[in-house]
Order: C-alpha cells, then sequence, then structure tokens
C-alpha cells in the first residue's frame, strides 16, 4: 500500500528459477489424467542456503486435466491418518 492505493511489488526476478512440468504421456493414458506443475522460487544457492525458498516470493501451482475423452467418473480423495508416524494417504479411483 501506498496511501491509499496498491501498487504492485515484482520481487527479484533476475535469476529467478521457474519450471513447468507434466506427468509423462505413457502415466497420462494409464490414469486418464495429466498432472502439471508450475513452481518458481527466488534466486538462491540450494546446497548453501536453508533459507532459499523463504527468501523471496514464490509460486507454486499444480493442475490436473482429463486426459482419457471416454472417461466420465473421477473419484480423488485424500485422507490424513494421525498415528504414531503421520502418514498421507492419496488414493484415486478412475472410471
Amino acid at each position: 500500500m501506498h496511501g491509499d492505493k496498491e501498487e504492485y511489488q515484482a520481487g527479484i526476478q533476475k535469476g529467478r528459477m521457474e519450471q513447468h512440468v507434466c506427468s509423462w504421456q505413457s502415466l497420462d493414458r494409464v490414469l486418464g489424467l495429466n498432472f502439471c506443475a508450475n513452481y518458481q522460487f527466488p534466486p538462491c544457492q540450494l546446497n548453501t542456503s536453508s533459507q532459499c525458498i523463504i527468501n523471496g516470493p514464490a509460486k507454486l501451482a499444480a493442475s490436473l486435466q482429463k486426459a482419457d475423452p471416454t472417461a466420465k467418473k473421477y473419484v480423488l480423495e485424500y485422507k490424513w491418518d494421525t498415528t504414531k508416524v503421520n502418514t498421507a494417504v492419496f488414493t484415486w479411483n478412475g472410471g
């Protein structure tokens, strides 16, 4: 904010790490879904700084798209069980 107006702050642009990755086509055919992720992090030395990710603006985006036009229904479930060792379970049921 500057007075009563919002001002966009782009952060450090030079040297930012940016990557866009998607699942393999063979996996897309098996599951009927295409998974993609896009991430951006500020410039840093990954092997020398434990604070690399928090030294500026970061972005993480994920998308899930239908890859099988014949599929009529998908069921996605996320479950977190709290035990002595915390575990997360992700199940998928394509139809």
